[in-house]
């Protein structure tokens, strides 16, 4: 599998994340989009693109949990992620345990 944006390769820009492509994958993940959103992790409060960290965040936890033997065709995007979060100056940590819950209440 592979993700990707649905309109192909984009023109260059700088990414705001995979919150900024992923968005459309809550049906992938069967996810409700509206769940995620009302549980956005308290300590994003302050952060104007909090939905996009926070999509980040449930698309890497949900690749390292339930995408394991797949690791080879994901691992990069989700090294450069992981990046894009620091800049953002967020722990993955501290989001990864709410990202698991929910996937975890949400996966069928």
């Amino acid at each position: 599998f592979f993700f990707q944006a649905e309109d192909g390769i984009r023109d260059f820009c700088l990414s705001r994340g995979l919150g900024d492509v992923y968005k459309r994958q809550f049906i992938y993940l069967d996810l409700d989009q509206g769940t995620a959103q009302s549980q956005i992790p308290g300590i994003l409060n302050d952060k104007s693109n909090k939905l996009d960290i926070w999509i980040t965040a449930i698309v890497i936890t949900w690749l390292e949990n339930k995408q394991k033997e797949s690791k080879d065709t994901w691992q990069l995007i989700n090294k450069k992620a992981k990046q894009w979060l620091a800049k953002q100056s967020i722990d993955i940590n501290s989001l990864q345990q709410p990202a698991l819950t929910l996937l975890n209440c949400q996966q069928k």
